[in-house]
Parts: structure tokens; C-alpha cells; sequence
């Protein structure tokens, strides 16, 4: 009968000690490691998105200089992170023309002639492809994983660090 008990002895741990050690992780991790990891996901979609802008030029042949227009932000509303990184309002403002390259001009579908095609379909539906649009896609897996592998690390290290006080 004494084979089928377990014994469990906790007199070593000091769970007040674990209590504050996981809190002081909590917030290392909320103000600084988590904005880091971001920071490198921003970098690493800006990069992307530049690479896809390399073989782009104007409508006279001269190379774009959208690439330097690009930005990144990190923003956070309650435990939710966001990055957003691609043309920010000023600079759209002061460069027209990245969103006429990007997108077209503002009315250019209904200035196509004839609507519809033989099949009835519309013609010129086809919606503008972002390259912001298409880093995400491409980058997607490879980011998610970054961040992962990322925070995982963060995690351990801290655990290693304060574990041990």
C-alpha cells in the first residue's frame, strides 16, 4: 500500500519568492524585450518590402525612391501589439506619386473604355497589388518564426537569470 503514495515536499520552494520573480519577467518582458522583438519583425518586413521596390522605376525610366520612404511603427493597446510598417501619412503627403505608382491614379477604371468583356466579366476589375502587401505574404512565415524563436530565447535567458537569484 505505501508503493501507491507519492510524496511531494515544497518545504525548499518559497512560492512568494517564484510569485515575484514571474512578475518582474512580466513586466522586463512588456516594457523591453517584447518592443525589441518587434522592432527586429519591423526591420525585417521594411527590408522585404525594399527588396521587392529594387527592380520598380517611373514612368521616365528613373529608379524609385520609394524605399526611403518607408517606416515602421510599434504600437499597443491593452496586451496587443501591432506593427505597422509600410508609407506613413507625411510621407504620402509630401510624395503624391508613390500612391499613383502603387495604386494608380483615382478614377483610372472608369476612364477604361468598354465595361464588360466577351464573358460578361468586368474588365479592369483587377485590384492594385500592394508590395506591402505581397513582403507580408512572402515574409509571413519567416517573421512569425523570428519572433518565436525570439521570445522563446528572452524566456529562457530570463528564467536562467532570475531563477537563480
Amino acid at each position: 500500500m505505501s508503493d501507491d503514495l507519492f510524496t511531494l515536499d515544497l518545504s525548499g520552494m518559497d512560492l512568494k519568492d517564484l510569485i515575484q520573480v514571474v512578475n518582474e519577467m512580466d513586466s522586463k518582458l512588456n516594457n523591453k524585450i517584447i518592443p525589441e522583438i518587434l522592432e527586429e519583425v519591423g526591420d525585417e518586413l521594411i527590408d522585404e518590402e525594399r527588396r521587392m521596390l529594387q527592380g520598380r522605376s517611373n514612368k521616365d525610366g528613373s529608379p524609385t525612391k520609394l524605399g526611403g520612404l518607408l517606416s515602421k511603427q510599434i504600437t499597443k493597446t491593452g496586451k496587443l501589439y501591432k506593427v505597422k510598417a509600410g508609407y506613413d501619412t507625411a510621407a504620402i503627403k509630401a510624395h503624391p506619386e508613390s500612391v499613383i505608382i502603387e495604386f494608380g491614379r483615382p478614377g483610372k477604371k472608369s476612364r477604361k473604355k468598354g465595361g464588360k468583356d466577351k464573358l460578361g466579366r468586368k474588365i479592369g476589375a483587377v485590384q492594385s497589388y500592394s508590395h506591402i502587401r505581397a513582403a507580408l505574404i512572402s515574409k509571413k512565415k519567416a517573421i512569425t518564426e523570428l519572433a518565436e524563436n525570439r521570445f522563446r530565447d528572452e524566456i529562457e535567458e530570463l528564467w536562467e537569470k532570475e531563477g537563480k537569484k
